[in-house]
């Protein structure tokens, strides 16, 4: 047999051929498992977020009313039994025993912590509000008890937006309570359960 003229074809058209059912089902089945186990991951790091932004605002309370607990000891106005008035920078505040200043907003808070605050209002009845119009709510003037179980005095709230203090299960605080004229507790701190 002769090889030489045996010639071997080939085609240059290429076959196409398309996905079955099974591997469309098949893909989409991971696709959707995937969505799944992702989905939880990416809704959590927004609460994370959310939760590390309250954390910030903590520390700007603590920061904030340290240095005014530092300017009433300066200023001779530490020790009083009575409520007070705090000057300085241009800044105007009420302070109590140890030099804590008052819960109030707009009397010296706002200018102290920097960012995107809307303030609510003051007292009991704002805290079925929802925060809208701002990246964070601010509640003043409020009774601790009406949100901390066990914590008497006042203080202001700091929630974020698309949430209501009500809930008292993501916000920011800081309070403290004054009885016969001294400081019985102060503190600024966190709840990020529900973030």
């Amino acid at each position: 047999m002769n090889t030489k003229n045996h010639k071997i074809c080939f085609s240059t058209q290429s076959i196409q051929r398309g996905f079955t059912l099974i591997e469309l089902v098949v893909v989409i089945v991971i696709l959707g498992i995937l969505a799944v186990v992702a989905a939880p991951k990416f809704i959590d790091l927004k609460g994370e977020a959310t939760a590390a932004t309250l954390k910030s605002i903590k520390g700007s309370l603590s920061s904030g009313v340290n240095f005014i607990q530092s300017k009433a000891m300066i200023q001779g106005k530490y020790d009083v039994e009575v409520a007070t008035t705090l000057t300085f920078d241009g800044l105007t505040f009420t302070t109590y025993n140890q030099g804590v200043p008052r819960e109030i907003w707009n009397d010296g808070f706002k200018a102290l912590i920097d960012g995107d605050f809307n303030h609510l209002g003051s007292g009991a009845g704002q805290m079925s509000t929802v925060c809208s119009g701002n990246e964070f709510c601010v509640i003043d003037i409020l009774p601790a008890s009406n949100v901390i179980t066990g914590k008497g005095g006042y203080g202001i709230f700091f929630i974020p937006n698309g949430y209501k203090l009500a809930d008292k299960d993501c916000f920011a605080y800081y309070a403290f309570q004054i009885t016969a004229g001294l400081l019985t507790y102060k503190e600024t701190e966190t709840v990020v359960d529900g973030c």
